[in-house]
Order: C-alpha cells, then sequence, then structure tokens
C-alpha cells in the first residue's frame, strides 16, 4: 500500500505490513506498540491518533515517513532523535493520561513558553509523566525540567514535531546521619544515672524502710480491725482498738509512704539536691517511735503511751516539714559570693 493512499481508517497494522519500518516510528507515539504482536487488528491510523493526542495529518506523516514517503523526518531531527536511547519507563506510558503540553502554538505567536511548562511541571507529581510537543528539540527546556527533578526523553516524529517525555522522579528520602555513638563505661557496681539523677538520690535503703513500715502498718490495721470488729457497730470514739486500727492506716500507711516517697522524688523532679542523710534517717526513727508509743497506747487506753507517741509523731512531722522547706525553696546565693561574668 503507497504511502499516499494513507487515511485516517487505515488500519495500523496494515500500515506495519506494508512498511514495517514504521513500527519503529509509531512507537514514538505509543510506546504500547512494542512490535506487531501487540497491536490491536481493529486499531485505524484516526483512533491511534486520538489515543496519543496527535493530529491526524502527523500520524499520517509519521506512517508514511518511508524511504521517499511524503512524511520523511529530515536527517539532522531523525538523527538527534535516534542518537537518543529510549528509557524503559517510556513503555510504561499511557499517553492519554499523562499530561501534555503543546508549544507549537505559543511560538508561532512569538510566546514565551518557559512559564506555562513550567507551571504544568510545578503541578506534576512524583512518578508523574509531562508530554511536550515542541517543533524542535527544546535542549535549554529539557536542562530546566531536569533542574526540577525530571528525566526526559526526545524523539523527532515529524518535520517540525518533536514529542519530548518527561518524567518527574520520585524523591529518595534521605535520613539524617545518626549521631556517632560512644559507648560509656559504666563501673562495675554503681547505678546507671540520668542526667545527674545519681546525685540527687538517696541511698537505697532510706526510701525502702519508710515503705517497710507501710505495708507492715496495713498489714496490722487489717487486723486489728478484725480483732475490733465486735466493738465497731457500737464504737463511739475515743481510745480503743477501732481508733488504734485508723492510725495504723492514716500514721503506718499514709504518712509513712508520703514520707518516703517525697523525700526520695522531690530532689529529682526538681532537680535539687538530696536532702541531708541524717535528717531522714532522724524522720524515720522519730516516725517508728511515734508509731510503737501511740498504736499500743490507742489499743490499751494509756494515756502516757498515747502522749509520747503523739509527740514523737509531731516533732518528724515538723523535722519532715524543714526538711521539705529546703528541697521545695533552696537558700537564695548571695550576690557576694557569685563572681560577675563580663
Amino acid at each position: 500500500m503507497a504511502a499516499t493512499e494513507y487515511h485516517g481508517q487505515t488500519r495500523v497494522a496494515d500500515v506495519i505490513a506494508a512498511d514495517p519500518s514504521a513500527l519503529a516510528r509509531l512507537v514514538a507515539l505509543d510506546p504500547r506498540i512494542a512490535d506487531r504482536d501487540t497491536v490491536p487488528a481493529d486499531l485505524t491510523v484516526q483512533e491511534l491518533a486520538r489515543r496519543c493526542r496527535v493530529p491526524l495529518a502527523d500520524v499520517l506523516a509519521i506512517a508514511g515517513a518511508g524511504p521517499g514517503g511524503c512524511g520523511a523526518v529530515p536527517a539532522a531531527e531523525a538523527g538527534a532523535g535516534a542518537a537518543e536511547p529510549a528509557p524503559s519507563w517510556l513503555l510504561e506510558i499511557d499517553p492519554a493520561t499523562a499530561a501534555s503540553l503543546d508549544v507549537r502554538p505559543i511560538l508561532a505567536a512569538n510566546g514565551e513558553p518557559l512559564g506555562p511548562v513550567v507551571e504544568l511541571a510545578r503541578r506534576t507529581e512524583a512518578g508523574a509523566v509531562l508530554i511536550i510537543d515542541a517543533p524542535f528539540d527544546p535542549q535549554p527546556l529539557r536542562r530546566v525540567l531536569a533542574s526540577q527533578g525530571f528525566t526526559t526523553f526526545g524523539r523527532a516524529l515529524s518535520p517540525g514535531h518533536w514529542r519530548i517525555w518527561c518524567r518527574k522522579q520520585t524523591p529518595v528520602p534521605t535520613l539524617p546521619a545518626a549521631p556517632a555513638l560512644r559507648p560509656s563505661v559504666q563501673p562495675a557496681g554503681q547505678p546507671v544515672t540520668l542526667a545527674g539523677a545519681g546525685q540527687r538520690l538517696l541511698p537505697e535503703s532510706i526510701p525502702i524502710r519508710f515503705f517497710a513500715v507501710g505495708l507492715v502498718a496495713n498489714i496490722l490495721a487489717w487486723a486489728a480491725l478484725i480483732v475490733a470488729a465486735p466493738d465497731v457497730a457500737t464504737y463511739g470514739g475515743g481510745p480503743g482498738m477501732p481508733l488504734a486500727a485508723v492510725h495504723l492506716l492514716t500514721a503506718g500507711v499514709l504518712l509513712a509512704v508520703a514520707f518516703g516517697a517525697s523525700l526520695q522524688m522531690l530532689p529529682v523532679a526538681l532537680a535539687r539536691p538530696a536532702p541531708p542523710r541524717w535528717a531522714c534517717e532522724a524522720i524515720f526513727a522519730l516516725l517508728a517511735l511515734g508509731l510503737l508509743l501511740l498504736i499500743p497506747g490507742f489499743a490499751d487506753v494509756d494515756a502516757r503511751l498515747i502522749a509520747a507517741g503523739s509527740g514523737s509523731l509531731a516533732a518528724a512531722s515538723l523535722l519532715y516539714a524543714a526538711t521539705l522547706s529546703t528541697i521545695l525553696c533552696p537558700p537564695a546565693i548571695s550576690r557576694s559570693s557569685v563572681g560577675i561574668c563580663g
């Protein structure tokens, strides 16, 4: 079939059968036509032009661009397009869905196509393809697109018609360099501390003894309630086993645990120095002595034990309050003891 007989209803398969070299030229229009087996039998030249969004005249020119054909591509343009190897991603492009821009009318009207191309490129998502039709191979424009992350491929389709495929590369996420980790050697037998917390912690034996008193007092409180169960319903107040059980819960459990926990945790939480050890041991001694005197005094209704135990618990509370004040409100540093840095 002669090239001049091609028209819109000519089947693409017939074009390739008449001129096998047309296959390579048609692949430039639609990369999905990789070989004769992938060409639909009922695909016409007009349908191919519609799918690729190329004027029918250009497709007819490409179909008849064999030796001496009416649409022969000039040797300079054909050589430039053939010198550029086609990338593998070209076969994955669907021209019907890719964004496209024909700058030939803009150039014919003495316009500047760079702005519309850059704007369309800016809206193109990573991994998507932009197709540009131009009257020549726009190398400066391709360099601009390359600086914006595009990989481009160009091919001359017909005299005065170049098609440039531009694929926006997917950026590879870069992770910040991990800081070099320097292994720290912790001396054997020493606890691991964070942010100087070790300088603000009391020895473990101090808070543990407060918690031990709370545990023992809790057990004794329930035991005292069991013993005093027959009298609870008729209890009207005053010394006795029910009052001893109540003070085991309040002074023995709540007060002891609160003392031990706050003396240990407040200096760490407020970044204050640990309280003096002697003060913590004195608070514990007065608290334990007060419980040993007060609880039996309530149980046996002994006024002397109750008075002694109450005094010991009061002294423990006062010393705790004084110690707590040094943690919450540390003494101000006088100006005379601080050097002035210029």
